[in-house]
């Protein structure tokens, strides 16, 4: 090795050496630092903000808002091409919150709110991301909704189907019972008053 090299190693190992030996120092230090440099910061544009004129005060305003709108628009598409990209796990995320607000209960995972291609009641094509003609944030009827076979079990494995958004609103809380009752009596009235015949 050269003098040159020779002396570059001896020069390293005396710095790593002497770095750690004062490394809690050095820690101290740098701790002490940054607080006195973000206290100056803060002093620096605290005296900035209040030499400001009254057009620069409302330009400011007028480019912190456009950089709010900016950053939650990228927010809203970033969650977007997320749901996209796992819905299950989406669904799952509403389904616990929901379970933790209402204190139901919950053990769910992702294999069990799959979506079927059809909805097993009515046969309608399941679609996600599709908004209600009525209602413009609202569910359509051919969105996927995970019904509770037994509401009072709360959402577990095996009391769950995957159906479409229009079953699960006829269907509610109500019991088969119920709903055969609901659909004799309208079914009878229809036929009293003619309906069927038109």
């Amino acid at each position: 090795m050269t003098v040159r090299k020779i002396d570059k190693a001896k020069k390293k190992a005396y710095q790593r050496r002497w770095y750690e030996e004062n490394i809690e120092h050095i820690k101290n230090y740098r701790k002490k630092y940054n607080k006195e440099n973000r206290a100056r910061e803060r002093e620096r544009a605290r005296i900035k903000r209040a030499s400001r004129s009254p057009e620069q005060i409302e330009h400011d305003r007028t480019r912190a808002k456009q950089s709010r709108d900016r950053r939650r628009e990228s927010i809203r598409e970033a969650s977007r091409l997320d749901r996209a990209a796992k819905p299950e796990v989406h669904v799952l995320h509403s389904l616990r919150t929901k379970c933790r607000r209402k204190k139901m209960a919950f053990n769910l995972t992702p294999d069990d709110v799959v979506a079927p291609e059809c909805c097993p009641i009515f046969g309608i094509k399941l679609q996600r991301g599709v908004h209600s003609e009525t209602k413009r944030k609202g569910p359509a009827d051919c969105s996927p909704s995970v019904d509770r076979i037994i509401p009072e079990l709360g959402y577990v494995k095996g009391n769950v189907i995957v159906v479409s958004h229009l079953a699960n609103r006829i269907r509610n809380d109500a019991t088969p019972e119920q709903i055969h009752a609901v659909a004799d009596f309208y079914e009878k009235l229809l036929s009293e008053r003619g309906y069927h015949e038109n």
